[in-house]
């Protein structure tokens, strides 16, 4: 991943798993709310929500300045589908920042507990929309100790990003 003075924001990431990748809640009322329609039933966390907080602490650990999640889902609230859209969707928001822009592809956990991840990531500029930097993970993660989905994603987290940032 290149050196950078200016900041990054870390987009949604789209997800193309095909699958809902929703954390539930630990709270079974709620959840029984949930499934009988509750209107005011809060969102659900998903996988993704937790690869971008991730994201994002891995890049401040390597020392990017890295905007806030909150200001970053005002400015673009939707994941855009490409680096291309990515950069449109910024400068449209009036973003000053780099933008990370990811796509998931495969998330699996089987029995054995070990994680398979295909997670496509790119860093675009989108005062000119070039693509400054791609990287993947795909390799399989261990995660012995996981008991919950959540669980999983965090303990596999380092190891997935360390593989994207440095090229996959």
């Amino acid at each position: 991943m290149p050196a950078s003075g200016r900041p990054i924001a870390v987009l949604r990431f789209r997800n193309e798993t095909g699958l809902s990748l929703r954390i539930a809640s630990n709270n079974p009322l709620e959840e029984l709310g949930k499934a009988a329609g509750d209107p005011f039933a809060r969102r659900d966390p998903t996988v993704l929500d937790e690869l971008e907080e991730i994201a994002t602490q891995e890049l401040a650990r390597r020392g990017f300045v890295v905007l806030s999640t909150a200001e970053t889902q005002r400015a673009v609230p939707t994941p855009p589908s490409d680096p291309g859209s990515a950069a449109l969707a910024a400068k449209r928001a009036g973003l000053d920042a780099l933008v990370l822009q990811g796509t998931l592809h495969r998330f699996t956990l089987n029995p054995s507990r070990i994680l398979l991840i295909t997670l496509d990531l790119a860093l675009v500029d989108p005062r000119d929309g070039r693509t400054l930097w791609t990287g993947t993970a795909h390799r399989p993660v261990a995660v012995p100790a996981a008991q919950t989905l959540p669980e999983a994603v965090r303990d596999a987290g380092p190891q997935i990003f360390a593989d994207a940032f440095n090229g996959g």
